[in-house]
């Protein structure tokens, strides 16, 4: 989901990209609520785990509440959600997407199922292009690539051997395991993810209104 070079986690012969293993085990109690001036606060994933997923915005004004990125893992829309419980009971009127990546708009299902049509997802107009025909493709193929290394990875813990014939030992044997189960539940949150399609777009710029304070979106080259 990100620019950065994949790192890989092995698993015995198998490899899972660490992007999987990581994602999946992350919880997200670990995310952090970083005030940044009123009003305006940031939801930090930890610097280790910061390939995983994406970082938030919270905007609340007079009338409602804006968050930026939707995050991608359910647990990790939840963790917002109640950060921003934590700090109003205003309604969530706008999921802001910057970009296509999954980690940015993935979430958006579990933001509607909490919110219903309530809250409305604001992204540029390219994104009705880019969700479906690249982040959803790249997820259905990561999917299809962690499959592919759990049955590889199952299979050397009943040969008891890795994928090269060399014999696995206890230690070898119990992080396969453990790799193969960050795995699976990384594919019970993800095989059957839905992306939904932002409900306003824009091309240069829009402003948005949360009753005294106006989002000015502005469309520029870059990553967030």
């Amino acid at each position: 989901m990100h620019d950065a070079a994949v790192r890989h986690f092995p698993i015995g012969g198998a490899v899972v990209a660490l992007w999987f293993v990581v994602s999946a085990g992350a919880d997200a109690g670990d995310l952090r609520l970083q005030p940044l001036m009123e009003n305006v606060y940031a939801v930090l994933q930890p610097w280790d785990q910061r390939y995983n997923d994406a970082n938030s915005l919270i905007v609340i004004g007079d009338d409602a509440v804006a968050v930026v990125d939707a995050q991608a893992r359910p647990a990790g829309v939840a963790q917002v959600i109640a950060f921003v419980r934590q700090l109003t009971q205003l309604p969530v009127r706008y999921v802001i997407n910057t970009h296509w990546h999954a980690d940015h708009t993935q979430g958006n299902a579990a933001w509607r199922a909490r919110f219903g049509e309530t809250v409305q997802f604001v992204g540029h107009d390219s994104l009705f292009d880019d969700v479906p025909r690249r982040a959803a493709k790249d997820l259905r193929e990561r999917v299809a690539a962690v499959k592919a290394n759990v049955a590889s990875a199952q299979r050397e813990i009943v040969l008891g051997n890795d994928e090269n014939g060399a014999a696995l030992d206890p230690a070898g044997l119990a992080r396969q395991r453990a790799g193969i189960e960050r795995a699976l539940k990384w594919l019970q949150a993800n095989e059957d993810a839905r992306f939904l399609l932002p409900d306003v777009t824009y091309h240069k710029r829009l402003r948005l209104s949360l009753g005294g304070i106006d989002l000015e979106l502005l469309h520029f080259k870059a990553h967030t």
